[in-house]
């Protein structure tokens, strides 16, 4: 499996990337390792654009599974070629958290040499003054706007997720989404048997996922999406042939995507009020169920009744 981390400086995205590879037992990259030359004091001579993505794409071709960490914005167009990546995970932290995080880890690795005076107190200022402006930049810039419009060009599945402060636990969580993003299993080492069936793995994700747009103040993801882009293949296949043993009424994009929609009611509905995984998951209405609590009824159940079938 090809996974690339990206976000903001000061995210975690290497953090998180290299608890991801050890776990996964894969190939570990960072694109900041083939951006700069090694000088004294560090970050003073970039290395030419094509020439950094020559060294990182020749990289990453050697190996058919690998974890890649920070932003490949405005290198090589070969980055947003088809099954470069099989998967995206794009992490936002708030940039209070971001610059704290920065400036902790400067201190621990140069010391006074950051502090006014130093020969990296104007290198540091900077970085401070760069990281800061990713909310406000605009698409020549590593910002939010120019990062989405990346995101917006990939052909792979898209992971977004916020602030976590424990490094092992973010790893797992991550982890545990893998089959959603990736249900196959191909180029991964996750054993089979870790694969859960979607009626046991729905309470789990959708509480993560709960948890995790609002750990980073943002708006629930865009599931239909990233999730329509994951099942587009199988989905496709519909047209052309009949399934046995498919429990129907998702014959269609349209129906799919419809059916998406009613898991927006439901997660707004019901996830809020869950609370822990070992608790069976249910929904349950009073018998002057709302309009939308019918729908978002609707939407678990076909979304459930899909991937069930799709898994087992």
């Amino acid at each position: 499996m090809r996974i690339h981390i990206c976000g903001p400086a000061g995210c975690g995205a290497t953090t998180l990337g290299r608890h991801l590879a050890e776990s996964l037992m894969l190939p570990y990259f960072d694109s900041d390792d083939f951006s700069w030359e090694k000088t004294d004091p560090p970050f003073t001579k970039a290395i030419e654009m094509p020439e950094r993505s020559r060294l990182l794409l020749k990289a990453l071709d050697g190996n058919s599974s690998f974890v890649l960490s920070d932003s490949v914005l405005g290198w090589d167009k070969a980055f947003l070629e088809p099954k470069r990546f099989d998967l995206v995970i794009y992490k936002y932290v708030p940039p209070d958290i971001r610059l704290a995080r920065l400036q902790k880890r400067a201190e621990a690795l140069y010391g006074s040499r950051i502090k006014e005076g130093g020969d990296m107190f104007e290198i540091h200022r900077r970085l401070l003054a760069w990281a800061e402006s990713y909310e406000s930049g605009g698409m020549d810039d590593r910002s939010i706007t120019s990062e989405e419009h990346f995101l917006a060009q990939l052909s792979c599945p898209v992971m977004r997720i916020g602030s976590e402060e424990n490094p092992e636990k973010e790893a797992a969580d991550v982890l545990t989404l893998l089959p959603l993003y990736h249900y196959e299993g191909k180029n991964t080492h996750i054993p089979q048997k870790h694969f859960p069936s979607f009626r046991k793995f729905i309470p789990a994700f959708f509480q993560r996922l709960y948890r995790r747009s609002h750990a980073a103040d943002i708006d629930l993801w865009n599931m239909d999406v990233h999730l329509a882009r994951i099942i587009l293949p199988k989905l496709n296949s519909f047209r052309e042939q009949e399934f046995d043993g498919y429990p129907g009424e998702l014959g269609s994009l349209e129906a799919w995507l419809a059916a998406l929609d009613e898991m927006i009611y439901a997660m707004e509905w019901k996830i809020r009020d869950y609370q822990g995984n070992t608790t069976p998951f249910k929904l349950s209405f009073a018998p002057d169920t709302t309009e939308e609590e019918a729908r978002a009824q609707r939407g678990f159940e076909l979304f459930g009744r899909y991937f069930n079938w799709l898994w087992n």
